[in-house]
């Protein structure tokens, strides 16, 4: 049965096949060297009788003048074979003529020449009947040689052998039978926790995401199964979890501009407005549109971030170039906003030029936006042996603790000060996106002072990691 049969059938089945022919084969060759010994030890039995009798009847030659019928027919040769019947003893002169003979012959008379000059036991077939015979040559009291024949019917030896081989190849084919059927039920039963694994998985659906296997009841080898299994369902419960917080965040972004649309239009067209009042209000509008294209714009950039096959174009960065980029293109926020940015250090890494500067682009906006008035905010590079790091700092209310812990989620929002609306909060979560896709990583700490430190930290061997595919 080849691999590609068996493989339609179920793994009872095919354990159950599998052993039933284990079993088969190992009775078969159980049986086989038992008929192989049997045969062996008959065969032995029949030689070793051929000669005896053959060297008996050779000392008894020798003390016999001639082969006269007054010679042989009261010799003792007669009484060699009395009680076995399967034998026949006969003596053949140098011309082939047999003098003496217990029972008609059955090997040819062509045949003894190739006994006498085998000197053994040989296996020969004539007329329905198999002998095995065995040939010498003797010499009379006067010196006469002449030839001693020894024959043993082995035809009810060869049925015995071949009911044995019958019982053996029957013993055999119930052996396979009563071991499918065990083997079948041992495997059935020895599967049985697959089976209740089986339905737990079942149960398993995007309302029940909880359920888990379990690791304890099941054999050792489905252990490692379970876990790995259960390990998936974590993470797909915590994808599912964020997909739907996503969601409803995403609802909940999207309605107040929306909103905002539709009440300023509905306002618009309640009654006519002059020109002017039109102007204002689509004014009002493009914001909104702004926003939500900014919002667009954010949502594909995680999603191709979070795409496995996104690719990461690296090329030497100056970390100190981008900074000083931000710090000039910040500068008129910063004025209005009465605070300064200073830039310390410098390090170079492999990265995404763009995508850098978008992160580090992201970081100097929120910081500018939570700075006090009158404080600096400050760009501090190092260039450490394991890491090189850029860190944005800024002096305002210190972020509380429970939003940390998801400052880096999708639409969270930190604005302690009160000033809401400025962002769609998926600008820290961009930073986290890029951070991965070049092995890194993004953290923040506060001190009692209310500063808030955001680290980016670009591992040293990242320009020989491969890009991510």
């Amino acid at each position: 049965m080849s691999g590609r049969r068996l493989s339609r059938y179920s793994i009872t089945t095919r354990l159950a096949l599998l052993f039933a022919l284990a079993l088969a084969a190992l009775s078969l060759g159980a049986g086989g060297y038992l008929y192989h010994a049997l045969t062996v030890d008959l065969t032995q039995r029949d030689d070793n009788e051929l000669h005896g009798k053959t060297a008996l009847a050779v000392e008894e030659l020798s003390r016999i003048d001639s082969l006269a019928p007054s010679d042989t027919r009261d010799s003792a040769l007669a009484h060699m074979v009395v009680g076995h019947d399967r034998l026949t003893l006969y003596v053949a002169g140098a011309d082939g003529r047999v003098w003496f003979a217990t029972r008609t012959p059955r090997v040819p008379a062509g045949a003894r020449t190739a006994l006498l000059e085998s000197a053994q036991a040989r296996r020969l077939a004539n007329d329905g009947h198999s002998v095995r015979a065995f040939g010498r040559w003797a010499h009379l009291r006067t010196g006469e040689a002449v030839a001693v024949f020894v024959e043993s019917d082995t035809t009810e030896t060869d049925r015995l052998l071949a009911r044995h081989l019958r019982e053996i190849l029957l013993a055999v084919l119930l052996s396979a039978l009563l071991g499918l059927g065990a083997a079948y039920g041992i495997a059935r039963s020895g599967l049985r926790p697959l089976r209740s694994m089986a339905d737990t998985a079942k149960q398993i659906s995007a309302e029940q995401l909880g359920e888990r296997l379990s690791v304890e009841d099941p054999p050792v080898e489905l252990r490692e199964l379970a876990s790995a299994f259960n390990a998936m369902l974590d993470r797909l419960q915590e994808s599912f979890t964020r997909l739907n917080e996503f969601s409803s965040d995403l609802a909940h972004e999207m309605r107040t501009p929306l909103s905002n649309l539709i009440g300023q239009t509905q306002v618009m067209l309640s009654r006519g407005r002059s020109a002017d009042e039109y102007r204002a209000a689509l004014e009002s509008n493009m914001e909104e549109f702004e926003r939500l294209s900014r919002m667009v714009g954010d949502m594909l950039f995680l999603a191709r971030a979070d795409n496995p096959q996104t690719r990461v174009s690296r090329r030497p960065v100056d970390l100190r170039a981008v900074a000083l980029k931000m710090q000039q293109f910040y500068e008129p926020i910063l004025a209005d906003r009465n605070v300064s940015l200073a830039v310390s250090g410098d390090g170079r890494i492999e990265a995404d030029p763009l995508m850098i500067e978008r992160a580090v682009s992201n970081l100097v906006s929120n910081a500018v936006r939570h700075a006090e008035p009158g404080s600096e905010i400050t760009i501090r590079i190092e260039d450490r042996p394991l890491a090189t790091t850029l860190q944005v700092s800024n002096r305002g209310q210190p972020i509380p603790a429970q939003v940390r812990d998801r400052l880096f989620s999708r639409f969270a929002h930190a604005d302690t000060d009160g000033r809401e609306g400025e962002g769609v909060g998926l600008g820290l979560a961009i930073v986290q996106s890029i951070m991965k896709l070049h092995s890194g990583a993004v953290t923040v700490n506060g001190s009692g002072e209310g500063e808030t430190r955001f680290l980016l930290s670009f591992p040293s061997a990242a320009a020989n990691l491969p890009a991510r595919t």
